[in-house]
């Protein structure tokens, strides 16, 4: 019979070698909440350290690693359809216990809600999770098999890219904007990052096609023909509005998300707004009855909203370099 000294001193050398943290059942390490130097083979930064993801893939399992400049929460989505939509989640943080809360989601739409996989009808595959908080960051470790057979995950591939969204923020709340937030894609066997900067591009060249359509409308109506090119200062007129709108509409997200400097979301509402008060006062000038005020606004309103394009224009062209 083992004496109970014995017994004692055998469970102080176990829990000296075994790190505290939830291990899963079919995972072969523990998640501890910390992410040791080399612990993992790949890791990729985002929006220059405000999250970083690492990951290890072991046979059918997968480890991630998430750490951001937080004090409240971090979360990974894997695999989003449109925006936030169908994207396979992971929110993680420590609550005033100090214990983890790391859960398995599911978002239904671009914007929300999101959901628990086992609200749904799914299942919580999580094969454990540690979280820890400390220094201005939030560290949450879970694993997961690569392929779940879960309806609400998506397969995690072990080589290639897997397309993700990231947020960070102060107090999770469905129902309130993240702090901070992007999108991305991920290199699973060769780690690294590549940010989702498509809609940079788009706005960038919508600006530049605006500011271009605008300042030839501008131009030809200054003509000594001017009646018989108003048609073409009109249309131009549209055309340069519409593309400063769609690439508003672009940036929109992203900006709220923190993926993009405020500046560039600002810039473009600016340039729309103007826009639609120069088309207000050009369907005015053009009654013959038209005080020559309401013209001589046109003018200025339409000289601001082309200034404010072109300033979209460098701001989108500075922003991608």
């Amino acid at each position: 019979m083992i004496s109970p000294t014995v017994l004692l001193s055998l469970l102080l050398i176990i829990s000296s070698i075994i790190p505290m943290g939830l291990v899963g059942e079919g995972s072969s390490r523990a998640f501890d909440g910390t992410i040791a130097s080399g612990e993992y083979s790949y890791h990729a930064t985002f929006s220059d350290g405000q999250f970083e993801l690492h990951w290890e893939v072991e046979g059918e399992e997968v480890r991630f690693g998430m750490v951001g400049r937080t004090t409240g929460y971090v979360a990974i989505g894997f695999e989003p359809v449109m925006l936030m939509e169908g994207a396979d989640m992971v929110i993680g943080w420590v609550n005033g216990s100090g214990e983890a809360m790391v859960y398995d989601l599911f978002c239904t739409g671009s914007f929300g809600p999101i959901h628990l996989d086992i609200d749904l009808g799914g299942t919580d595959d999580l094969l454990g999770f540690g979280a820890s908080s400390g220094d201005g960051h939030v560290t949450v470790e879970f694993g997961r098999a690569l392929v779940t057979g879960d309806a609400y995950d998506h397969d995690i591939p072990s080589v290639g890219r897997l397309k993700v969204i990231w947020a960070t923020g102060s107090v999770f709340d469905p129902a309130v904007m993240p702090d901070q937030g992007g999108m991305g894609s991920v290199e699973m066997d060769k780690g690294g990052s590549s940010e989702d900067r498509w809609s940079l591009y788009f706005y960038t060249v919508a600006m530049g096609i605006g500011s271009g359509s605008l300042l030839i409308s501008m131009a030809i109506v200054r003509t000594k023909n001017r009646d018989g090119v108003r048609g073409w200062h009109i249309k131009l007129g549209w055309t340069g509005t519409a593309f400063t709108a769609l690439g508003t509409a672009s940036v929109t997200v992203p900006s709220v998300y923190g993926g993009h400097t405020p500046l560039v979301l600002g810039i473009g509402l600016i340039s729309v707004s103007l826009l639609m008060l120069g088309a207000y006062m050009g369907r005015r000038s053009i009654r013959k009855d038209a005080a020559q005020g309401i013209r001589r606004a046109h003018t200025i309103v339409s000289m601001c909203a082309l200034m404010a394009t072109v300033v979209g224009l460098v701001v989108g062209i500075l922003s991608l370099l």
